[in-house]
């Protein structure tokens, strides 16, 4: 199956790219997904992963919904779903 993941803002330099599709197996978790990606571009990793979790800076997009508030890292992928990597920046 086919899934789009896009990467905003300084992401999308860090990936390389600011849209990808990509072909994933049947049953893959938002989890599969994003070690594939971490596994291409290390830079990339460090911007996203604070050890096996989304850092707090970055919001991740399933469909226009936080993974948050779906299963997280185990959210299950389907078939052209869309995903996407936010920077959050805070101030103060």
């Amino acid at each position: 199956m086919k899934v789009k993941v896009r990467f905003l803002g300084f992401l999308a330099r860090l990936y390389g790219s600011d849209e990808v599709t990509l072909e994933v197996p049947e049953d893959s978790t938002f989890k599969d997904l994003l070690e594939n990606l971490v596994k291409r571009k290390s830079r990339f990793k460090n911007a996203v992963l604070n050890g096996g979790d989304v850092r707090g800076t970055v919001l991740t997009l399933i469909n226009q919904k936080d993974i948050a508030v779906l299963s997280g890292l185990n959210t299950k992928l389907k078939n052209g779903d869309e995903i996407v990597f936010v920077p959050v920046s805070h101030g103060g």
